[in-house]
């Protein structure tokens, strides 16, 4: 569980602000995070890709539910909902 885990997730903005500039890459909050064109590549490949590689590999939607989550913590605000349909 998100929660569960030690980390400050509120102050993980600032390092992240760090990291995207050096790469040359913005964002202005969550949504960045959540492109669907993306998702939906990662949905249609997660099984194929990683099952291998994670033990105990969650289904894709409880790894996006978690993702949300864990922007909501590091944004301090409700994260959109993204439909991948």
């Amino acid at each position: 569980h998100v929660n569960d885990a030690p980390v400050a997730w509120a102050e993980l903005q600032g390092p992240l602000d760090v990291k995207a500039a050096a790469r040359g890459v913005a964002f202005t909050g969550p949504a960045d995070f959540l492109d669907p064109r993306v998702l939906r590549t990662y949905r249609d490949s997660w099984n194929i890709r990683l099952a291998n590689v994670v033990p105990i590999l969650p289904p894709f939607d409880e790894a996006l539910s978690a993702l949300r989550a864990i922007l909501g913590l590091v944004f301090a605000t409700d994260t959109p909902r993204v439909s991948l349909d």
